[in-house]
């Protein structure tokens, strides 16, 4: 009887343990030169993502799962140029939800038009990315998380 508490006991115990984020986010900009007020510069938002895991579509139906949101907090001299540019999702019929999902596996990579300000200060400029999504496997989903994403970009004092 003693052993099968103890084994029950490390089973909920290992429930328990958060489970590290299978979603790793990074920025990207392919143009390493400064840029200039007032201009439309091209970003790339990537998703890593751990093998068996995945996260949803940007464009993922209400009625279903968490979609991926991607955002630019304020006060920043940033905003976006025109709607994000997203891979194209697998489409899978998920029994759960009882409808088609749209979703991602082993990597995402969003394109970010990013329109810097005309005010903006010259120099070093922290563009910082909310990312808002749920990951799940085949057995569970995470509880939906966002990550700031930051990239440094010079602008131009022109």
């Amino acid at each position: 009887m003693t052993s099968r508490v103890l084994a029950l006991s490390v089973a909920l115990l290992a429930q328990a343990q958060p489970i590290a984020d299978p979603v790793r986010w990074s920025l990207a900009h392919a143009n390493p030169r400064p840029v200039t007020r007032g201009s439309t510069v091209t970003v790339k938002l990537s998703a890593d993502i751990r093998a068996g895991w995945h996260l949803y579509s940007i464009a993922q139906p209400r009625g279903g799962p968490i979609e991926t949101e991607i955002s630019l907090p304020p006060g920043q001299p940033f905003t976006f140029a025109k709607p994000i540019g997203a891979p194209k999702p697998h489409l899978i019929y998920d029994p759960t939800f009882g409808m088609l999902v749209q979703l991602y596996t082993e990597k995402a990579e969003f394109v970010l038009p990013i329109k810097v300000a005309v005010d903006a200060q010259a120099g070093a400029q922290t563009l910082t990315v909310d990312a808002r999504y749920q990951s799940c496997n085949d057995t569970i989903c995470l509880a939906p998380r966002t990550s700031k994403v930051t990239l440094v970009l010079q602008v131009r004092g022109e």
